[in-house]
């Protein structure tokens, strides 16, 4: 399953890597230089960094162990990313961009993954099992003061925090639902607001640049495909129709 970008309305897809495993979970540089994610290449997920100019693939080390869902500092010098410790679990570390320097930020015995960072940089949210079902929570940078920022139960992910840094998106599937559906979370208050409904699920919500639009995969019409809105759920639009299309992420051109 390869990489692609395309414009923001779905056009000039172009194909950024080519290899016949899956690559997973993409996400840009703050100055698009550079896209991490995760791929499959040697049998295990790994974190894989590529230059956008050229396409090369940047050193990281595989530390010898399970890697997944890195998010770049919004400074673009600090990778986030989920590491399996010896004891089963993974916990969410930081890096820099080659790998040196890592430290682990949330040394629990729960599931702890995808990180995604606060646009100052000073926090991150991540998702963790440790209250039971996986839930959206924040830390500051360095795995202090974390909070749940939903109390109501059921399954969280994919946290994506607004770059105007007063929401987080997710997807959520509350007790009694059947499916995900796209939910953002004030920040400040804790608040929630449901901007997806549908009878599909609907998952993996990505923030554009001005903090006006979300992007995002939904099942509802059968296949896996990738949606357009704006950050209220309004002017839905379908920018993929063929194949099966999942984990998007938004370049920091669109404003």
């Amino acid at each position: 399953m390869g990489r692609r970008d395309r414009d923001y309305d779905g056009a000039n897809p172009r194909q950024f890597t080519h290899n016949s495993t899956s690559n997973l979970f993409p996400v840009w540089a703050p100055d698009n230089s550079k896209l991490a994610f995760v791929s499959y290449r040697t049998g295990k997920p790994e974190v894989n960094i590529h230059s956008y100019l050229d396409g090369s693939r940047l050193p990281f080390p595989l530390f010898n162990s399970f890697a997944t869902t890195p998010a770049i500092s919004t400074d673009g010098t600090q990778l986030l990313f989920a590491l399996r410790t010896p004891r089963g679990d993974t916990d969410i570390f930081i890096s820099k961009l080659d790998g040196s320097d890592r430290r682990n930020v949330t040394n629990h015995p729960a599931i702890d993954v995808s990180p995604a960072w606060s646009p100052s940089g000073k926090q991150f949210a991540f998702v963790s099992s440790r209250d039971g079902a996986s839930q959206v929570y924040i830390a500051d940078a360095d795995g202090a003061n974390v909070r749940r920022i939903v109390k109501e139960g059921g399954d969280a992910d994919s946290p994506a925090w607004s770059p105007d840094g007063r929401w987080v998106a997710f997807h959520w599937k509350p007790r009694q639902s059947v499916n995900y559906d796209i939910f953002l979370a004030e920040v400040g208050t804790g608040n929630t607001l449901q901007v997806t409904s549908n009878s599909g699920s609907n998952e993996s919500p990505y923030w554009s640049a001005d903090s006006r639009h979300l992007t995002f995969q939904s099942n509802r019409t059968g296949s896996s495909q990738i949606y357009i809105m704006l950050a209220d759920g309004s002017e839905l639009r379908l920018v993929t129709t063929q194949g099966t299309n999942t984990s998007p992420s938004w370049s920091g051109y669109f404003r």
